[in-house]
């Protein structure tokens, strides 16, 4: 990263150019407001800050919220924070909790795709975010869980399983998806670092993912390993349980 430019040669820096920029600048007003006090005097809340934001992968935006908000007039009116402002905003739409934001996306077959497609009605959904240019160990490991939690529930009534991919070439993702062995549902708008989806959902880096329940709510974001196919399990036994019973009332 050079300046304010991304990268080009490195794709993961473009997808995360953005918000890069964002917390980059915010940075610089950290430094800026820093720079008005005395070592031994600096407000607490820059401190805090620049752990929620400047330190971590995964900035901490509820916290960095609170603290915006309580920062005096003349520090709101910095296009810094006017951009910060912008990310959180975004981000809170994908928040846990919330309802999923709305997406309709082609297959390899042509077929629009959406959360509430046949395959999916009455499911939870277990959405990863991909590409096939992504060669890195965190997608291998991704897709290898995914393998494997596709072949023991991919019969399941219960949970389903889309891939989403940020690529922009269409025979690379077909191929991909075969070499890869991504059978269940993929699709792409080919839109690549630009997805309308990837913004919506606030993905900064791949892989990703994503766990919707079967009314459409995200509950839960980015779980890995045994995290996720625990969490998965207990999904699917609420749900067989919650059957049961309702079989029981008639």
């Amino acid at each position: 990263m050079r300046g304010d430019f991304p990268d080009f040669t490195n794709p993961m820096g473009v997808v995360r150019h953005s918000f890069i920029r964002c917390v980059q600048a915010f940075r610089i007003f950290l430094q800026e407001i820093e720079s008005k006090f005395p070592p031994d005097r600096k407000p607490m809340n820059i401190g805090v800050i620049k752990m929620c934001i400047c330190k971590k992968e995964t900035p901490d935006f509820s916290k960095i919220k609170k603290l915006v908000e309580v920062m005096t007039g003349v520090l709101q009116d910095k296009p810094y924070i006017e951009r910060l402002n912008e990310t959180i905003t975004q981000a809170e739409k994908s928040e846990i909790g919330k309802y999923a934001p709305f997406f309709s996306l082609t297959n390899a077959k042509g077929e629009k795709i959406t959360r509430s497609s046949d395959a999916f009605k009455q499911k939870s959904l277990l959405i990863n975010f991909w590409a096939s240019w992504n060669d890195s160990i965190s997608q291998k490991q991704s897709n290898s869980e995914l393998r494997e939690i596709y072949k023991k529930y991919k019969k399941n009534k219960y949970i389903g399983m889309l891939g989403i991919s940020l690529d922009v070439d269409k025979q690379q993702w077909k191929d991909a998806i075969k070499r890869d062995t991504l059978d269940w549902e993929q699709v792409c708008d080919f839109g690549g670092l630009n997805s309308e989806v990837a913004k919506q959902y606030s993905i900064y880096k791949i892989p990703a993912n994503i766990l919707l329940s079967s009314d459409g709510k995200i509950l839960a974001k980015n779980l890995r390993g045994e995290e996720l196919k625990k969490k998965i399990e207990n999904i699917v036994e609420e749900a067989t349980e919650k059957e049961k019973k309702n079989k029981q009332k008639k």
